[in-house]
């Protein structure tokens, strides 16, 4: 649900009743980075010693992923190839998630990153990236 429509629906809740059953029903709109990253990294059998080797960075970096947002938006695309997420999960992660633009096809960047993201390997992303 975008945010100026789950406002307006706040602003209509007329008890705290109605606004207690929208928050319930919308509970994921408040969920974090954490709550969101730490299930698929537990099933994809990811801990910072490969997440560092896959992505490039130092261990103790690669360590606060599971609770802090890279600061590198290759990063977590690279994350996403590791958790192997689709080219649309990867949009879904970066921008809601991580706060940053999604993967636009119209720029060279992005363009090479979903080539690579739907045809290479994903154990070592940071191999492809460079």
């Amino acid at each position: 649900m975008k945010s100026q429509i789950y406002g307006f629906k706040i602003g209509q809740c007329e008890n705290q009743e109605e606004y207690e059953a929208l928050v319930k029903e919308n509970e994921a709109l408040y969920a974090g980075w954490r709550e969101h990253v730490l299930p698929m990294l537990r099933a994809n059998d990811l801990n910072a010693r490969k997440i560092a080797a896959g992505c490039g960075i130092s261990q103790s970096s690669a360590a606060l992923f599971s609770r802090k947002i890279p600061a590198k938006r290759e990063t977590v695309i690279m994350m996403a190839m590791m958790m192997h997420l689709s080219v649309a999960e990867t949009k879904e992660l970066l921008t809601p998630w991580a706060s940053f633009h999604k993967l636009y096809a119209n720029h060279h960047s992005d363009a090479i990153s979903i080539y690579l993201h739907q045809k290479a390997g994903r154990d070592q992303p940071a191999e492809l990236f460079d």
